[in-house]
């Protein structure tokens, strides 16, 4: 069955009970079409996930438009982020994660999502975070500008897969990780715990730089990492850290997360590591109250919570009609895939 899926968001789009379109003739239409295949129920959801996401990203993003017409007298009041260290190395991963871990080829190998993470390493803080997410607001940015339409010039990007973000010492002596989810914010805190490695003998070569192997559990999976003395930062890939160099390896026993360092670049304080000040103000919840909600969430709920948000989405057949109740409740109103790099709750 074909199923077209209409949303708009206009001027009653609301974010913290706020208008966050402050000109009504700021309008988006998305219209997404693909085919039902009946044997892969998860991936229908995944995809009204995908465009859920899409949303949130053009509600931000035109927000962040309007933001930038204030004068600059306004802007420097107004400023949206909080500056939390100067950036000194910047390393980016190739990403492989299973978002659903029913999903399985004829092989029995998992189907793997992609990203690209990078790490910018401060004096004290580190943030962990998606690089094409990044690279997708500010070509959604730029897009909202120039007309709202892709262009030759400036095709539509890929969006990202990893949906948090991660910093290391911030508060000091404290993991934090920002979830985003509809008009949600989530904001968790875990302190830094020793982590206990056992560092072998094997040994290779990645980017150039000798590397040894080292295994430790932690955060419920069994990592095996490599890293590099010859790089003497002891952080790496998401919470991953506490040995003599930088980890540009890192894998689970169950090959669910994996991390390849592809890059390495010496900013010495161009940029900056900054924080959303809207996360300052966001719900600071438990991580076991986060994971069991997230763990309920339908796309059904999503939606619902998009339509009191005032966008609308709705459903039809390719020929404009009904799409049938009874495909609805098998395709949106189930428990969507969640699969935590975290696993201690």
């Amino acid at each position: 069955m074909l199923l077209i899926l209409s949303v708009s968001t206009a001027k009653s789009v609301t974010t913290s009970k706020k208008d966050i379109f402050s000109d009504s003739s700021v309008f988006f239409n998305i219209f997404v079409t693909y085919y039902i295949n009946g044997s892969k129920p998860m991936n229908r959801i995944l995809k009204t996930l995908s465009l859920t996401s899409m949303l949130i990203l053009a509600s931000r993003a035109s927000a962040q438009y309007h933001a930038n017409s204030k004068s600059n007298a306004e802007a420097q009041e107004s400023k949206p982020e909080t500056v939390l260290d100067k950036v000194m190395y910047r390393f980016t991963y190739k990403t492989d994660f299973v978002n659903d871990t029913t999903l399985r080829d004829s092989l029995g190998n998992y189907q793997y999502a992609h990203d690209e993470m990078a790490l910018d390493v401060g004096t004290k803080v580190s943030k962990f975070y998606s690089m094409l997410r990044v690279k997708y607001y500010e070509w959604l940015d730029y897009t909202i500008k120039h007309g709202g339409e892709p262009t030759k010039d400036h095709p539509e990007p890929k969006r990202g897969s990893v949906l948090w973000t991660s910093y290391y010492n911030y508060p000091e002596g404290k993991h934090t990780t920002l979830y985003s989810s509809l008009n949600n914010h989530i904001r968790i805190e875990d302190p830094v715990t020793p982590i206990a490695w056992t560092i072998a003998c094997d040994t290779c070569s990645i980017l150039g730089y000798p590397c040894t192997k080292a295994e430790a559990d932690y955060m419920g999976r069994h990592w095996t990492v490599w890293y590099t003395e010859d790089i003497p930062i002891s952080q790496g890939p998401w919470q991953l850290g506490q040995l003599p160099g930088m980890i540009l390896k890192a894998a689970d026993s169950r090959r669910q997360w994996i991390f390849t360092a592809i890059g390495m670049e010496q900013l010495d304080e161009k940029e900056n590591i900054c924080l959303d000040k809207k996360w300052k103000k966001c719900e600071l919840m438990p991580k076991k109250k986060f994971y069991d909600w997230r763990r309920k969430t339908t796309p059904d709920d999503m939606i619902n919570a998009l339509n009191a948000s005032g966008v609308k989405v709705t459903f039809s057949t390719e020929d404009g009609g009904e799409y049938p109740p009874e495909e609805y409740r098998k395709n949106f109103m189930s428990p969507t895939p969640f699969n935590p790099i975290d696993l201690s709750e």
